[in-house]
């Protein structure tokens, strides 16, 4: 058994790290007021509202919903644990 658990722990992380490599980083270009223009994130962050988020999509049986806005978020956020560990549960 104790291989068993290994085994899924690092398939959940090779999906997780497919998923981010796939997606890839979600970035937006703004421009200030004077004119400035820069690129950021185009997701805020908030780990816990997107886990939230993602929850509730589960708990209304919209599974691939959560995890595709999971996917996005976890890609535009990757040093993130959280969402990162909850998409891996997910993909579980």
């Amino acid at each position: 058994m104790k291989n068993g658990g290994a085994r899924r722990t690092g398939c959940a992380a090779l999906a997780v790290a497919a998923a981010l490599l796939w997606c890839g980083p979600a970035l937006a270009q703004v421009t200030l007021g004077n004119g400035t223009t820069m690129v950021q994130d185009a997701f805020v962050s908030d780990p816990t509202g997107a886990i939230a988020a993602a929850r509730k999509r589960v708990n209304g049986g919209d599974l691939d919903g959560a995890v595709k806005e999971l996917v996005r978020y976890v890609s535009s956020h990757p040093k993130e644990i959280e969402p990162a560990r909850y998409l891996a549960d997910l993909y579980y």
